[in-house]
């Protein structure tokens, strides 16, 4: 395909969906505490999270 000529070949594409549930992280300014992430909301409700990985180079973790 056209696309396959003219773009530059990644190691790493996956499609992710983060579900939407709240999570805790640690804060970057004192670890020991904690800040919860609400789930994105909008008209119809809180709902997943659609994202893509694109990488060129596959790292540890990926």
């Amino acid at each position: 395909s056209l696309v396959s000529m003219t773009a530059t070949q990644v190691k790493v594409n996956r499609a992710l969906s983060v579900p939407p549930v709240p999570f805790d992280l640690p804060l970057m300014a004192d670890p020991t505490q904690m800040v919860t992430v609400s789930p994105p909301a909008a008209h119809i409700g809180p709902g997943p999270v659609q994202m893509r990985l694109i990488s060129y180079e596959l790292r540890e973790g990926q």
